[in-house]
């Protein structure tokens, strides 16, 4: 509104500059060109990519995460635009140690935090391998809703509530979610290689 203002264009141009710069340099940090790859590939073969973005507050830089289909969860399986979904939630398995120190964090007291305790919950867990942990592992899993026009969170373990309901501030599912083929009912698509393995079993015999 006020970009013919020639002292006011000066200054926002120095500070798209300085925003350029960050951004570009969470990229290259994150690595995004090859989870970006990873996204695509995903989605050519598992019918969706999807990227969950965290937020260190430490470092005020965002934490891009790639999650498994298996790991996420829509309120309606029927509806591919994930704005219009009534909740999410995410699964992720990490270390104890790890989900301690999110939770001390959060503020969660020192008595609080032996309540996060390891388990062998691994049988949703995506590929073979990812079912032999080596580590004292748990799952946190993140709820997300809208509710007046923001979104709220929390994340919990089993035993233990890690953060509390928040409001986020945020007007947008934090969510990046790539799917190959829009598939009519569903929110997940449909990938390349979904009907070639008719095909393919149809040759094997």
């Amino acid at each position: 509104e006020n970009f013919e203002n020639r002292a006011f264009r000066k200054q926002a141009e120095k500070i798209c500059e300085l925003l350029n710069k960050k951004a570009s340099k969470v990229w290259e940090k994150d690595q995004l060109d090859i989870k970006v790859r990873k996204i695509c590939k995903d989605s050519a073969i598992n019918d969706e990519g999807i990227m969950y973005v965290d937020y260190d507050e430490e470092t005020q830089t965002p934490i891009n995460e790639i999650i498994s289909k298996n790991d996420i969860y829509f309120g309606n399986e029927n509806d591919s635009n994930i704005q219009r979904q009534p909740y999410i939630l995410i699964k992720q398995r990490m270390p104890v140690i790890e989900a301690q120190e999110m939770a001390r964090n959060a503020g969660v007291s020192e008595e609080k935090l032996e309540w996060i305790s390891g388990d062998q919950d691994t049988f949703e867990n995506s590929g073979e391998a990812s079912k032999l942990e080596l580590d004292n592992m748990c799952t946190v899993i993140t709820k997300m809703y809208k509710e007046n026009g923001t979104v709220r969170f929390a994340k919990a373990t089993r035993y233990l509530d890690i953060k509390e309901d928040t409001d986020s501030g945020l007007t947008l599912y934090p969510i990046a979610h790539m799917i190959w083929e829009e598939k009519i009912g569903s929110a997940r698509g449909e990938g390349e290689v979904r009907g070639l393995i008719a095909n393919q079993i149809e040759v094997n015999k």
